[in-house]
């Protein structure tokens, strides 16, 4: 029997005053109940809930080291929100295909996490 997968990677884009931010996480719940964590630390912290929209939501083993290791491909364009914001550090200034493309440098080597160090590939084996 397979064991079925319990984390998730997801990005989230939300429209925000400043423009469209996208948020990439990873969750062991669902990821409509982490949206709305996040919808209700607005609410608590900003008195609004910004309009949000799941762009991406699927399971993943290992969902912790790719989910960082995007953050990093990803890194020129974070932009943090308020430290009281949940997950407010993982929101990123950029397009949804900058975002596809970090993921797939990340996952390019069959599940395996890699990194991008000085233009040559690095498998990272925990």
């Amino acid at each position: 029997m397979k064991k079925r997968c319990s984390t998730r990677l997801y990005v989230i884009k939300f429209w925000l005053p400043e423009g469209v931010r996208y948020k990439v996480g990873y969750t062991s719940k669902t990821v409509p109940y982490r949206l709305m964590q996040i919808l209700t630390s607005f609410i608590l912290v900003h008195g609004y809930s910004p309009k949000a929209k799941i762009v991406k939501d699927e399971p993943l083993l290992g969902a912790y080291a790719v989910e960082q290791l995007v953050h990093k491909q990803l890194g020129k364009y974070r932009c943090a929100q308020d430290s009281l914001i949940s997950g407010g550090t993982e929101f990123f200034s950029c397009t949804m295909e900058e975002i596809d493309v970090a993921y797939a440098i990340v996952s390019a080597n069959n599940g395996v996490p890699i990194d991008i160090v000085d233009g040559y590939v690095r498998t990272l084996l925990y």
